[in-house]
């Protein structure tokens, strides 16, 4: 309770929600149950209109497209820099994988004669 005035005509009080954060809001419902801000992902297809799927479809696909054209350009160096680690990653990868495969085959060989 905050009191502004020494007045008692004129008090002023100030009372929150139990447990609300200064300077956060509730979401408040949009378009029915789902409340704004609130990820639409785990509503079911099978629970929407034809037209509300319609509405998430091209704003998903709106979303994505400003995604794509508003990221971060990559220099030329970075660009190389990436494709030199990713590509000598993966030969590394391969090489290993390649090794123990032919180990594993090696062995499974000779217990396979053993017997």
């Amino acid at each position: 309770m905050i009191v502004l005035t020494k007045d008692r005509d004129e008090l002023l009080y100030q009372a929150g929600v139990k447990g609300m954060k200064w300077g956060q809001r509730k979401a408040r419902a949009v378009n029915g149950p789902i409340a704004k801000g609130k990820s639409l992902g785990k509503v079911k297809t099978k629970a929407m209109s034809n037209e509300q799927l319609k509405q998430r479809i091209t704003r998903l696909q709106m979303e994505k497209q400003y995604k794509e054209l508003t990221k971060p350009q990559l220099s030329v160096g970075k660009k190389f820099v990436n494709d030199v680690l990713s590509n000598s990653g993966k030969t590394i990868a391969t090489k290993y994988v390649t090794q123990y495969a032919v180990q594993g085959i090696d062995l499974a060989i000779k217990a396979a004669t053993k017997k």
